[in-house]
C-alpha cells in the first residue's frame, strides 16, 4: 500500500528530522539525499525503488509518496480508489524522448509537453492540462553532473482504469524519479 505524506518546514527541524535536512532546490542530488535520509536505512541496493519513494519539494513543503513511512510527517493519507468524477492533479516530471537518429535522450520542446503528460497518465483521462513552471534543475554526484528538464503541470483527470491509474501513481512517470520528478499527485485519491 502506498501512502502520501506531507512534510512541512517545522517537521524538517524536529527531533527526528534534523534541520540539516531542509531540501536544497539548488542541487537535485543533495535534495534526493535529504529526502532519502527521512527514511529508515535499508540494505537494499536501491532503497528509493524498494520503498517506491516519489516526491515533490515545493518551497518548504515536501509531498512524498512511498510504501514505507518517513521518520517524520505532517499528514498521511493512503492512495486509494473510489472517486469516479473529475479531480485536480499536479505533476512534476521531465518530458523526454529518445532521438531515433542518435539514440540520445533529449528534452521535449514546450509545444509537445502537454501531449507527453497526457500520454503518460495511464489509467486516466485528462483535460485542461497546463504548464505552470518549466526550468532546468542541476545536481552533482561526485564528478558527474546531473541535469533534468523540470516541468510542472496541473489539470483535471478522471479514472478510466483503476489498476492502471494506481500503478501510474505508485510508479510515477518519466525519468529523474530519484530527483523529485515523476510524482502524480491527484486530489481525491491521495488527500484526505
Amino acid at each position: 500500500q502506498k501512502t502520501a505524506y506531507e512534510i512541512r518546514n517545522c517537521d524538517w527541524s524536529s527531533d527526528v528530522c534534523s534541520s540539516d535536512l531542509v531540501p536544497s532546490s539548488l542541487d537535485i542530488y543533495q535534495t534526493h539525499r535529504d529526502v532519502m535520509a527521512l527514511f529508515p536505512t535499508t540494505e537494499d541496493s536501491s532503497p528509493r525503488q524498494h520503498m517506491r519513494v516519489l516526491y515533490i519539494v515545493d518551497g518548504h513543503v515536501a509531498r512524498i509518496q512511498s510504501t514505507t513511512p518517513p521518520l517524520c510527517a505532517h499528514t498521511a493519507t493512503q492512495v486509494r480508489a473510489g472517486h469516479d468524477g473529475w479531480m485536480r492533479f499536479q505533476s512534476v516530471a521531465s518530458p523526454q524522448k529518445r532521438e531515433a537518429r542518435t539514440g540520445k535522450i533529449v528534452a521535449l520542446p514546450h509545444e509537445q509537453t502537454v501531449d507527453w503528460f497526457a500520454s503518460k497518465l495511464l489509467g486516466f483521462e485528462s483535460r485542461e492540462i497546463r504548464v505552470t513552471d518549466r526550468s532546468i534543475v542541476y545536481g552533482r554526484k561526485g564528478e558527474h553532473a546531473i541535469t533534468h528538464l523540470r516541468v510542472q503541470v496541473e489539470g483535471d483527470v478522471r479514472v478510466t482504469d483503476w489498476d492502471a491509474a494506481v500503478r501510474t501513481m505508485i510508479e510515477g512517470i518519466g525519468r529523474g524519479r530519484s530527483f523529485g520528478l515523476g510524482l502524480v499527485d491527484v486530489e481525491g485519491l491521495n488527500h484526505g
